[in-house]
């Protein structure tokens, strides 16, 4: 591959940053440096190389120069005229035509979702400051990136194994052909990176949409329902810089609210404490189903969804049965009391009450195996597994070769 350095030097206005003198010169060094580790087998392709090599070291030590100043050399380079740039780029152009290099790479940024190893994208980031001489302001991002990466609790979203394209994967969250439920099921998530897996889904899921609005000329009617909303749309101080992982979830989801209808894509927020949720997302809703609320600040945020004249409904929020809740907004023209289709037990939540008083009195048992608990949180049982399958491999393998 071609060092991110080589492509910046390549795709670049050359002859804008030859200006910059020292600047400039400490970025051609790097770009020499990635010019020296390819590796290429082509004999002409090598021999091209070289001499790209032998002029861009001409050109460095004819620029180069120092002086001492209170016992420190000081190396610096004067500027580079555009005459002497103008070949040099000439000479990297033919090189990369031979090598094969397609400059629609050159069109790739961060929204662009093209597959990538981590140890990429940590070099590159590397060589990015290296380039611009700026190493000391991200060697400690490279290396929280790094630790991240050898996170077991995200190995799973992150991790290089399985072969999962893009439009699999999009196959797997949306399908224009047939109706379609998809469950994300992220209950055992950490927490630390659970805000950031439902943004990159939430945001993948709207571009996706956005792209098949422009290619088809209609939109693609999806929905995506949050339980828990609270969890990923909590509100946030707006004179923060809002750099947590926390409020970037929160903004792709005020993004989807403001602007998601026009793409088809709608959203269903279910919470226990609405008034913890963004205002610019209750701002965009327009239909509300309240089941019963005690608690007093969230009854004051509903009271203001409601006219003046139906706040008498506010006295029966705190009371409302199981499965009984007021429907209001645009799906109705008045506020109307509502009751839920009760649902086969096979079929309900697992979301009773705890059965405290059957288990503590015995008259309902639970058997607790900790071991196997223990084993599937460390990450054990997988292991033994792992080596038990090996062994009767191995013991297959003996046992063929004997008979």
């Amino acid at each position: 591959s071609i060092g991110p350095r080589f492509q910046a030097l390549f795709f670049s206005d050359s002859a804008q940053e030859a200006k910059e003198g020292t600047k400039f010169g400490q970025y051609l060094e790097s770009v020499l440096s990635d010019i020296q580790d390819l590796e290429i087998d082509d004999e002409a392709i090598r021999t091209a190389v070289e001499s790209v090599v032998s002029e861009v070291k001409g050109l460095i030590q004819s620029k180069k120069t120092q002086f001492v100043k209170d016992r420190e050399t000081i190396v610096y380079f004067k500027s580079f005229e555009n005459s002497l740039i103008q070949p040099l780029v000439a000479a990297l152009r033919k090189v990369v035509e031979a090598i094969g290099y397609d400059e629609a790479c050159a069109t790739f940024s961060e929204d662009s979702p093209i597959p990538f190893k981590f140890e990429d994208f940590t070099d590159h980031l590397s060589g990015l400051a290296e380039a611009e001489n700026v190493s000391q302001f991200v060697d400690f991002l490279v290396m929280r990136i790094r630790a991240m990466r050898t996170d077991g609790r995200l190995m799973k979203v992150v991790s290089e194994e399985g072969d999962i394209t893009l439009n699999k994967w999009l196959d797997g969250f949306l399908c224009a052909n047939k109706a379609k439920i998809t469950v994300v099921d992220m209950s055992l998530v950490p927490a630390e990176l659970i805000h950031v897996v439902a943004a990159v889904v939430a945001r993948q899921i709207f571009d996706a949409l956005q792209k098949y609005r422009g290619s088809n000329g209609k939109s693609l009617p999806t929905v995506l329902v949050m339980e828990e909303a609270h969890s990923f749309v909590r509100h946030y101080g707006y004179d923060e810089e809002g750099v947590s992982s926390s409020d970037v979830c929160c903004k792709v989801f005020e993004r989807i609210a403001r602007e998601g209808r026009k793409f088809g894509l709608g959203l269903v927020l279910s919470s226990q404490r609405p008034s913890e949720l963004s205002p610019t997302v209750l701002s965009q809703c327009n239909t509300f189903l309240l089941h019963r609320i005690s608690n007093d600040k969230d009854q004051d945020l509903v009271k203001r969804l409601l006219p003046d004249n139906l706040h008498g409904l506010m006295r029966d929020l705190p009371v409302l049965p199981s499965r009984q809740a007021i429907l209001l907004g645009w799906a109705s023209e008045l506020p109307v009391l509502v009751q839920m289709r009760e649902l086969p037990e096979t079929q309900r939540p697992q979301s009773s009450d705890p059965d405290f008083w059957d288990v503590w009195t015995r008259q309902k048992t639970r058997d607790v195996d900790w071991k196997e608990i223990a084993d599937e949180w460390q990450v054990v049982r997988q292991s033994y597994e792992k080596e038990a399958k090996d062994e009767e491999e191995k013991d297959a393998s003996n046992g063929a070769e004997e008979y």
